[in-house]
């Protein structure tokens, strides 16, 4: 396969993982408006707080040794990290119990956190579920399955949404059961993404030997140390924000920021995440071409050119959408996304390559120092916001210092490659040059005609319909992308 059909199936697989956040965002933006509705900003809250428990410890549930599955040359060894992955997450899972058991002996309740008390039990199950679906997807991802990961994404939001809908028409509207449509999204995951792993997979338990497993630990040990960490890290940083915020403010200011988190976040979770991991495939693979940046910043260009001008619309009418949209009891959520849009479009564009590159290149101890960075500065925006009352000044320290190390960091990993600083920031700065006169038009059409939401929206749609015409006019890389899809299609 020569460079040119890579590049090509490279975008294709790009395309396919983009297609599953693209259809699960339109999901959760179709059934928002009913559910936002259905579940108050203090219930969302509680369900905060749940997630804010599960997330670090699904994070330190393999030790990061899922991650490697994709990496070995030998089918062998990937089946013994694919064992490794689930023993490790076996023990997890009865220690949590263990420790559930223990507080229950000894009536101990933990401070905070009496509103999901009752749900306590549930929490090994999650973990296991998403220890199964880590492990499940980085073993589709090894094999290029990209079509399974994507379906099973589509239809465990689907599922997900469709029982929150269920739950509150039935008049069973409560924090548990956001929990409980939760762990059902979940557990359609892993049996899609399952299914194709018993259908494709060959695994011999003879291959699975002490020594082999020992010889993989010392191995892939950087996965643990630096993966793992900062996996954990960046995790640990959104809970402790969670918490500090119930502290400080109330669930329901916890359940507003959860919902704005989300909703400004979704592109750069979603979409980000799953060009991320095409790319961590394609990466890996190409680690040894020195010339293989080309792609790279081909795709570096299409995410500046779709974060810069998006984020900035939101940042203008995140206001009026979420309180159209979701109800007038999440018009401050809007006014937290307003803030949130510079870290998430930094996110948007850079989240790809510092996930993907500091592990192929072995660089892990980048990604450990930036999340260190990144939950120092959280939890002193966090403390700052706490001490003066002030929910605001927290968002805007918060979103500045974690998009100036997304940036920074981001920029270190494309050096890797090859790729220079001083190409990224002239490819940003003519983006930003471009895209300005949308930007403003959109700001002064709002300031001085009184237009309703749906005439806003519609607005934007237009206004981002005719820059990308305008980029794909000017923009030659842009061009040659537009013509490969043609060729393909």
């Amino acid at each position: 396969m020569n460079n040119k059909q890579k590049e090509n199936k490279f975008l294709k697989n790009i395309f396919t993982m983009s297609s599953a956040p693209v259809l699960t965002q339109c999901l959760s933006y179709l059934t928002m408006p009913i559910i936002s509705r259905i579940f108050s900003p203090s219930m969302f809250g509680v369900f905060n707080l749940y997630t804010s428990i599960v997330d670090p410890l699904g994070s330190i549930s393999t030790l990061g040794y899922h991650q490697a599955i994709i990496l070995p040359k030998q089918e062998k060894d990937a089946d013994r990290l694919f064992f490794l992955s689930i023993l490790l997450g076996l023990i997890l899972c009865f220690l949590l119990i263990a420790v559930l058991f223990i507080l229950k002996f000894f009536q101990i309740k933990i401070a905070n956190f009496d509103s999901i008390q009752p749900f306590l039990w549930l929490i090994p199950i999650s973990v296991f579920l998403h220890t199964l679906s880590v492990i499940l997807s980085s073993w589709n991802q090894r094999h290029a399955h990209f079509i399974f990961i994507a379906i099973s994404k589509i239809l465990s939001t689907l599922v997900n949404k469709v029982s929150l809908l269920i739950f509150g028409f039935i008049g069973m509207a409560s924090g548990e059961f956001l929990i409980i449509g939760l762990l059902l999204g979940s557990i359609t995951l892993v049996l899609i993404q399952g299914f194709n792993f018993l259908r494709k997979a060959y695994f011999s338990f003879t291959n699975i030997k002490v020594l082999y497993l020992k010889n993989l630990l010392s191995k892939y040990k950087n996965f643990p140390l630096y993966v793992m960490t900062s996996d954990l890290l960046f995790r640990i940083t959104n809970s402790l924000v969670i918490i500090f915020m119930v502290y400080f403010f109330s669930d329901e200011i916890a359940g507003l920021y959860g919902m704005a988190l989300m909703i400004a976040g979704v592109p750069s979770i979603l979409i980000g995440s799953a060009i991320g991991e095409v790319f961590y495939q394609r990466a890996s693979i190409e680690k040894k071409n020195k010339d293989n940046n080309h792609a790279y910043l081909k795709l570096f260009n299409v995410l500046t050119t779709i974060s810069i001008l998006s984020f900035s619309f939101l940042s203008i009418i995140s206001e009026e959408v979420f309180e159209f949209l979701l109800g007038e009891s999440w018009l401050i959520a809007g006014q937290y996304a307003k803030i949130l849009c510079f870290s998430n479009g930094l996110s948007f564009i850079f989240f790809p390559f510092s996930s993907s590159l500091f592990r192929v290149y072995d660089k892990q101890q980048n990604m450990f120092i930036s999340q260190c960075l990144l939950i120092i500065f959280s939890l002193a925006s966090i403390v700052f916001g706490g001490v003066y009352k002030n929910i605001n000044l927290f968002l805007i320290l918060f979103s500045l210092s974690n998009g100036i190390i997304i940036f920074i960091y981001g920029i270190k990993s494309l050096k890797l490659v090859g790729i220079l600083s001083k190409h990224l920031l002239a490819i940003m700065l003519k983006k930003i040059v471009f895209a300005s006169p949308f930007i403003f038009s959109l700001i002064i059409i709002k300031r001085y005609l009184d237009l309703h939401v749906i005439t806003l929206l519609i607005l934007c749609i237009f206004l981002f319909i005719l820059y990308l015409i305008f980029q794909l006019i000017i923009d030659k890389t842009l061009q040659d992308l537009f013509k490969d899809y043609k060729t393909r299609s």
